[in-house]
């Protein structure tokens, strides 16, 4: 039988209470968890997907920006997407993210939207795609050598998380992927599940040049350091912060984060001890184009052009044609043009975020372009893999 559903803010304390029940047993949330959850994200941010009788399902939005060509785009992530079983293959869930989707693009909240999936079909159906990785490093902590404790370090209090969220801006903007944080990423960095880290910070002529937040997790028989960050915008500092993780070998087998595929601070080591592993993907769904192409930033010695041909099952305004034209590392949009590039958005979303090339592109019959268009978008968009250091 075809269900008919609504989809919006809760109308009513009774219908946050009723989400919260959906939500609490699918993500394995503690009840007594739920208000805490629910204060993090903002009563205004949840959606809710329900039929004419109940609430069966729902998700919250977390406004942030998203790092791609060293410019903040405006992101609205997408957390805690959950339906209830019995509704389950029904068409909640894509009735839910098709007409948040369509909110997001007609109030103007954000440019594109990301998410971790733990199904791939259905946010797929919405128009994202995968576009970037989460990777594990895990380091032995006995053998990080050399050791370096010329720079003082010291425990991080309230009074510096301003300097430490500049230093967080300067280490990760470059990165295509890494997330301009707000609020609720800097809460479950400094008290991941309510458990409060520990900080640290480098002191370098004045001003921090490092930080790490971690906590001891494991059984008394093999305890680790599990990382929520760690960041230097130094060699010194870099070292430093290697030198505190190996302090704790004593009792710490390892150290353990998340991050890119190629973590810089492991440069310093002698050896290569570290382990590197693809976590998890995460996905990516342009919500607004022309907003999409125009607040990311691009290579500075590139001036050129390019023509796209765009289609979106979801949100018609992205349907059509347009010209990215991009003069020193900055770009406008206009409608028009050859469309000599031609691409559903989800193509398009692995293209944005250099996770895919247009050649990759062709080769599995998601684009087709003329042999120019094909260089001016490689030129434009490629770069090293995306990655986020958060989960969320």
């Amino acid at each position: 039988m075809q269900m008919h559903y609504t989809v919006g803010p809760a109308s009513s304390e009774t219908e946050l209470q009723q989400l919260l029940e959906v939500l609490s047993p699918v993500f394995h949330m503690p009840v007594e968890r739920a208000p805490r959850f629910r204060l993090a994200v903002g009563d205004a941010n949840f959606r809710i997907v329900r039929t004419t009788d109940c609430v069966v399902g729902g998700m919250a939005i977390v406004h942030m920006g998203q790092y791609f060509g060293g410019r903040s785009v405006s992101m609205n992530g997408i957390v805690a997407v959950g339906v209830a079983p019995h509704f389950r293959a029904r068409g909640a869930a894509s009735a839910l993210m098709a007409e948040t989707l369509r909110e997001m693009h007609r109030d103007k909240h954000c440019a594109i939207s990301t998410l971790y999936p733990a199904t791939v079909p259905v946010y797929r159906k919405a128009g994202y795609e995968i576009a970037g990785g989460h990777y594990e490093t895990s380091i032995d902590l006995d053998r990080i050598s050399p050791r370096d404790a010329t720079l003082p370090i010291r425990p991080l209090v309230d009074a510096d998380m301003s300097a430490v969220k500049r230093l967080y801006q300067t280490a990760v903007q470059h990165h295509n992927g890494t997330l301009d944080r707000g609020d609720y990423l800097w809460n479950r960095v400094r008290e991941p599940r309510g458990e409060k880290a520990a900080g640290y910070v480098v002191l370098e002529e004045d001003h921090f040049t490092g930080y790490v937040f971690y906590i001891v997790k494991g059984n008394p028989n093999e305890e680790y350091l599990a990382l929520t960050d760690i960041a230097a915008t130094t060699p010194t500092a870099g070292r430093r912060l290697l030198t505190l993780l190996s302090d704790h070998r004593s009792m710490e087998h390892h150290a353990q984060w998340h991050g890119g595929p190629s973590p810089s601070i492991l440069l310093h080591l002698r050896e290569a001890p570290a382990r590197v592993k693809l976590h998890c993907y995460w996905m990516l769904r342009i919500v607004d184009v022309p907003r999409a192409l125009a607040e990311r930033g691009y290579p500075t010695c590139i001036n050129d052009e390019l023509h796209l041909d765009v289609r979106d099952d979801v949100i018609d305004a992205n349907t059509g044609r347009f010209v990215l034209r991009v003069a020193d590392g900055a770009a406008t949009v206009t409608p028009g043009g050859t469309g000599s590039l031609s691409l559903h958005v989800r193509a398009l979303s692995m293209l944005y975020s250099g996770h895919r090339s247009v050649h990759d592109l062709i080769a599995v019959g998601q684009a087709e372009s003329d042999q120019l268009s094909i260089g001016i978008a490689d030129a434009l968009f490629r770069g090293p893999e995306p990655w986020m250091v958060d989960m969320f």
